[in-house]
């Protein structure tokens, strides 16, 4: 092959290369890139939140709202709430699973700190978000106070006759608008579920005090209270564990300030008004048919075991129920004189 015929035949081949070259990046360059996948806006679950007032059952004590240390929490409450919650999601089917495998997620309800509605906001501690598919989108809330861990669908918190225990109602709600929680029909509320006893006592007469002297610190006990509260998500309550004596927490319960034991038994006669206030507990409620016995301690007049006499309903959760301590004289010692006999117009009956 001459030179020619070599540069000609080598001309072509580098023309060829460059169509081949060519060719592929014009195919490349006519590819169009995937557009993103476009994915429902998500709606992040914002709460409201109410507490149930507590039902009192005499107005002895003030109605003002609580400080910052309170541990009754009631209506109006003004504190920030440390509460956590359990969530369900509705599966593709329509069908949801049950709260064996559900967390406590930590959320925070605002304090009342302005007149007004009571139910306030509640935040999540880390956002939680509805959601996004548009059938079978559901979701279930059921809340709790104090925070508390949830495992295999049951809290447990311990009953210590200072520190309420609220539950609320399970809602549903979704990411459209109306179905939101918060709206209309879908505000939780959290409900007492401890009764609380609020201990008073006052001496019948000057006698009373004399024979009974002061009460001690630590000299009223609760006997036989159990100690767990466990709730079975997402309603089931019981109070469980081994019964034991609790000794009535010195507070107020108007103000949770502290009691001034050893405790000086007012003279009051028949009226109670006057009693000195020896602290509150809230403790499992206990039904008509149930009992409940105090063991009080005296300076003068030693330790008793004294059964409460119920109401006709028991004592019942979300309701404050003063139980009064009336002291009277064990022994009195008149002076008498022997009379002659005499025929009286009636028997006298005596009744022991």
């Amino acid at each position: 092959m001459n030179i020619d015929a070599k540069t000609a035949c080598s001309a072509a081949a580098g023309l060829l290369a460059a169509l081949m070259l060519g060719g592929c990046s014009k195919t490349e360059s006519a590819k169009v890139a995937p557009e993103p996948e476009v994915r429902p806006e998500q709606v992040e679950i914002r709460l409201s939140g109410g507490i149930a007032r507590s039902v009192a059952s005499d107005a002895k004590t003030s109605a003002s709202l609580p400080p910052v240390s309170r541990a009754v929490i009631d209506k109006g409450y003004k504190q920030d709430l440390q509460v956590a919650f359990a969530r369900l999601d509705q599966k593709t089917d329509g069908m949801y699973d049950d709260y064996s495998a559900a967390v406590a997620l930590p959320a925070t309800r605002a304090g009342n700190r302005e007149s007004g509605p009571d139910a306030t906001a509640i935040a999540f501690d880390t956002p939680e978000y509805y959601l996004s598919r548009e059938a079978n989108n559901n979701t279930k809330l059921v809340g709790w106070y104090p925070r508390g861990a949830a495992a295999g669908g049951v809290v447990e918190l311990a009953v210590d006759g200072q520190d309420d225990i609220m539950l609320t109602q399970e809602l549903t709600g979704n990411k459209d608008a109306a179905s939101q929680f918060g709206t209309e029909g879908r505000v939780f509320s959290f409900g007492h579920q401890l009764t609380q006893l609020r201990i008073w006592a006052y001496a019948a007469d000057e006698a009373a005090r004399k024979v009974w002297g002061t009460i001690p610190s630590g000299g009223i006990v609760l006997k036989d209270q159990r100690p767990t509260c466990k709730i079975s998500l997402p309603s089931t309550v019981e109070f469980t564990g081994t019964p034991a004596d609790l000794t009535l927490p010195a507070k107020k319960s108007g103000d949770d300030s502290a009691v001034a034991y050893p405790l000086e038994l007012p003279v009051a006669g028949d009226a109670a008004n006057n009693a000195v206030e020896c602290g509150y507990a809230m403790v499992a409620p206990i039904a008509s048919d149930g009992a409940l016995t105090l063991r009080v301690d005296t300076s003068d007049g030693g330790t008793y075991d004294v059964p409460l006499t119920l109401p006709t309903a028991g004592f019942e959760k979300g309701k404050a129920y003063d139980v009064v301590l009336k002291f009277t004289a064990t022994g009195i010692m008149p002076a008498a004189a022997i009379g002659a006999w005499e025929d009286a117009d009636e028997d006298v009956i005596v009744t022991l």
